[in-house]
């Protein structure tokens, strides 16, 4: 065969692979758009989610369809739309409008150095001299390499230019995380200086023995903060027992309700066997037995919830070490959450209360100590993931080539393959199949961290949230990033590794260097990826599919409609991974600025056009600057030591002087922390606003963190989904905000039930 499967690197660098992946990339994006302008007007209530749907009442702003409307229309109006006054006052606005932020001024990052690489780093790299080098030499390069720092020499006077260009990466990137920071800061600011009831909740942990109920809590609090600045202390019940029943409750209603939606669509009353042991068990009807079912469980739910109450009142071991406390002024709630009440202190600790969704009402029940130990075990089998699943992305990423299957005896067939395909075919397989791959297969890890981080019992969705993100982004960086470059580069080098082992530093800067065409690919994919995003053609397809065949009433029908939480620490760490990619890469391939520049402009407009009008974040509070400035400090660092490796690796001996930057890296991270972290976590006493808020809505929304279980059957039943009608729109924002069951009875509003369960209007 010639120069294909033969040769270990036949392929690297192959333009190609290149053109191949713009091609499918392109055309993907054209047809989404095309079939998403076309279908988006036939079914506006579910393109434009957030026009007809208030998310329970917590969605004051919507968005105007009309400004929105046209093939091209809903750009300008995307990015003119003002995010801190109309995206950040609505549920989650915070979590939204620091991810926008982020994705804005990564792409002025790139679309700055993209000036900077294109004018000077690739006519540089460009006239190298590798490329004329002898084709076995291990410092030959071709194609798509001849534009990376693998064309220059050793000790060649072009190298320079990389050299400057560092420190302009290392300035603009420390220009960046400041703006950044005080931008979320100011978010911040704005969404906590909103005056509210839940602004003066604070949620109390690892309460001691002696003020186990709501009572002595109470007390405690009036004793620290005197009497009159106290409104309400309420301890947690252990409310397990009741909250299983209430699971069985909920699925007893669910099947009532479909019985009832068929016996009102004229079908025959429904019969089932409600034991499930066919010949010994007759049948019963079926709405006859699930009313007897739910007053029964509603027996026992009152009997068990009444014996709860009246036993936590005095007996501190029926409740959790958990609870929450209502003062009248938020300066003293804001003071409380940074108070050491007992000693030792983490005893009787408070934090501003979360959104009562956003509690694990089943965590609570865990312990100081239990909790420690939950801890540990999530951390060992995390550091056991980490170290198994190395192993399946080493195998993919080595083997998802053509070229490298071909060498594998079972796909030997593919070498006469690729000489009977066109080039251009090859080249999409070959651009398009490692990054989809392992874009796939990095697809199950949230799930599977998610699960472990479970067990360490978070008290808070944010928690669990945050450590998901954290871990995510390691594995992702390993994975895609350090396995990707190593296995990718020694599988196709072996053979020169081992016929001469002195070659291998060369080598592996070479592989850096030559996995620039993947990782372009890699962005060209997640950039289509954004757009089918936006789009949401997927999900509606499946619930269009879902309606159609799985579900048997009217009720099942709409709730298809209702858009899934997006979960906004697994699509940041997305994006921190591909800021993490570009930036490495500025320097190394330059190219890849290009298209980092392209993604992350797509990406901010896709992602605020979605937060606009269709998606909104699971849980409200996860507050990840902090997160995101740490980490993209870290691959700065990292991206400091890997030039001056380089450098030393192509005997550039003025090369060590970039290690310069990484104090002064570390150095304006430890400064912006100290000056910006304490203020984003806590508004500055100056700024809240201290009026005294009414009493009985300050009551009102303590009793919002009773948990569920002991709550009215309201608090566990279905959930209404208010839906107006595409007629209606624009709807005023007032009527938006103080819809209510009644007003949209008489308004003519449809009602579509939400699943599981809801959580309570956001108070304001």
């Amino acid at each position: 065969m010639s120069g294909t499967a033969n040769s270990p690197d036949s392929t690297a660098g192959n333009p190609n692979e290149l053109y191949s992946s713009l091609a499918v990339a392109g055309a993907t994006i054209v047809i989404v758009c095309i079939v998403w302008n076309v279908i988006r007007n036939r079914y506006p209530s579910f393109f434009y989610r957030k026009a007809y749907a208030t998310n329970f009442g917590r969605d004051p702003i919507a968005p105007d369809i009309r400004s929105a409307d046209g093939w091209f229309n809903w750009i300008p109006y995307t990015i003119t739309y003002d995010t801190n006054q109309l995206i950040l006052p609505n549920y989650g606005g915070l979590d939204m409008a620091i991810y926008v932020k982020f994705l804005g001024y990564a792409f002025w990052f790139f679309f700055i150095n993209m000036i900077l690489v294109c004018a000077a780093l690739i006519p540089t790299y460009a006239t190298g001299p590798n490329q004329f080098l002898a084709a076995d030499d291990p410092n030959f390069v071709r194609g798509m390499n001849v534009i990376t720092l693998s064309n220059l020499g050793s000790n060649d006077p072009k190298t320079w230019v990389a050299f400057a260009s560092v420190f302009w990466v290392t300035i603009t990137f420390c220009i960046l995380i400041y703006l950044f920071w005080k931008d979320s800061m100011k978010l911040n600011f704005l969404d906590l200086t909103r005056d509210g009831a839940r602004a003066r909740m604070v949620m109390v942990h690892n309460i001691p023995d002696q003020f186990a109920t709501s009572a002595t809590l109470n007390n405690e609090f009036k004793r620290i903060y005197a009497e009159n600045n106290v409104v309400k202390s309420i301890v947690n019940p252990k409310a397990d027992d009741i909250r299983d029943l209430q699971d069985e409750r909920r699925k007893n209603s669910d099947k009532l309700r479909v019985v009832r939606d068929l016996i009102a669509q004229g079908a025959e009353r429904p019969q089932h066997r409600p034991k499930f042991i066919p010949g010994l068990s007759a049948k019963v009807d079926s709405e006859e037995h699930y009313n007897s079912e739910l007053l029964r469980l509603d027996q026992e739910i009152d009997e068990k919830r009444s014996m709860l109450l009246n036993e936590g009142q005095t007996g501190n071991d029926i409740n959790t070490r958990e609870g929450f406390t209502a003062f009248n002024l938020r300066s003293i709630a804001m003071a409380s959450s940074q108070t050491n009440h007992m000693d030792p202190h983490d005893f009787l600790t408070c934090e501003p209360a979360p959104e009562p969704e956003n509690v694990f009402w089943q965590n609570l029940d865990v312990n100081i100590h239990a909790r420690v130990v939950r801890w540990l075990i999530s951390l060992t089998l995390v550091v056991l993931l980490f170290i198994f699943w190395a192993v399946p992305v080493t195998f993919l990423q080595g083997i998802t080539s053509l070229d490298t299957l071909s060498r594998l005896g079972p796909f030997s067939f593919l070498a006469k393959v690729v000489d009977i395909l066109p080039k251009f075919v090859v080249g999409i397989i070959q651009g398009i199949l490692p990054s989809l791959a392992l874009t796939i297969f990095m697809a199950l890890l949230p799930t599977i961290l998610k699960a472990i981080f479970s067990i360490s019992a978070p008290r808070t969705h944010a928690k669990l949230d945050n450590d998901v993100m954290k871990s995510y982004f390691s594995f992702l960086f390993i994975n895609v990033f350090l396995v990707t470059v190593i296995a990718g580069t020694i599988f196709k080098v072996i053979q020169k590794i081992i016929a001469d082992p002195t070659t291998t530093p060369t080598l592996l800067a070479q592989g850096i260097s030559a996995q620039t065409s993947f990782y372009i690919n890699y962005l060209l994919v997640n950039l289509a990826g954004n757009f089918l995003f936006v789009s949401r053609l997927i999900p509606f397809l499946i619930s269009r599919l879902l309606a159609k065949f799985l579900s048997k009433t009217r009720e099942e029908k709409a709730k298809r409609d209702i858009p899934s939480p997006i979960g906004i620490n697994i699509k940041i760490t997305k994006e921190l991974i591909l800021f993490a990619i570009g930036l490495i890469y500025l320097t190394i391939g330059p190219l890849i600025s290009v298209f980092a520049t392209l993604y992350f402009g797509f990406s901010y407009l896709t992602s605020k056009y979605s937060f606009m009008f269709s998606i909104t974040p699971a849980q409200d509070g996860a507050k990840m600057t902090p997160t995101i400035v740490t980490i993209v400090t870290c691959m700065m660092i990292l991206y400091q030591l890997i030039m001056v490796g380089i450098f030393a690796i192509k005997f550039f001996e003025y090369g060590i002087i970039v290690i310069v930057c990484t104090p002064f890296t570390i150095g304006w991270y430890i400064y912006l922390r100290r000056r910006f972290r304490r203020a984003f976590m806590f508004v500055p006493v100056s700024m809240i606003p201290n009026a005294e808020y009414p009493r009985e809505e300050l009551e009102a929304e303590a009793d919002k963190y009773v948990d569920p279980a002991i709550g009215p059957q309201s608090e566990y039943g279905p959930k209404l989904e208010i839906i107006y009608p595409e007629e209606a729109h624009p709807v005023p924002t007032e009527e938006r905000t103080n819809a209510r069951k009644e007003v949209e009875m008489e308004s003519g509003l449809r009602m579509v039930y939400s699943p599981g369960n809801s959580p309570k209007p956001r108070s304001t």
